[in-house]
């Protein structure tokens, strides 16, 4: 009897842990812009100072050959690391339908970042934004 439940806990666990990165993977992406960084929230998210960003760009295509490293894909859902054919980190932060332009962070060791927001509008307003705030630090 105690084995049964036993087995039964752990069943429901385990339905539930592999049920996880199909829930996260739904979760929106929100970026939050600080005095010094980059803030992305979400699964997978992380930040980014200014001092380590080298370029900020819009673009409408996304590295081929990508391979998970530490990530969700499910549903064409993508956010984590991801590595290029050639060992680069991607991070990627799309969802199913995502917008283009993609806003796309290179930093100074090559790692990159892209970016699809809510809308085009969302995605272009939050790229100068960014671009703006980092103008401004380099300038002081």
């Amino acid at each position: 009897m105690t084995a049964t439940i036993l087995l039964l806990c752990l069943g429901i666990c385990y339905a539930g842990m592999s049920l996880l990165p199909i829930v996260l993977s739904y979760r929106k992406v929100n970026v939050r812009m600080h005095k010094d960084n980059i803030q992305i929230k979400g699964p997978h998210g992380r930040v980014i100072p200014y001092s380590k960003i080298k370029e900020i760009t819009l673009t409408s295509t996304l590295p081929q050959q990508l391979s998970i490293k530490r990530a969700i894909s499910f549903n064409g859902n993508r956010k984590g690391l991801f590595r290029d054919d050639i060992e680069n980190n991607i991070y990627l932060y799309l969802d199913k339908d995502f917008s283009v332009p993609l806003i796309a962070i290179t930093e100074t060791d090559n790692t990159r970042t892209f970016l699809a927001l809510e809308s085009r509008e969302e995605n272009r307003r939050v790229f100068n934004k960014l671009v703006s705030d980092k103008r401004r630090l380099i300038q002081t």
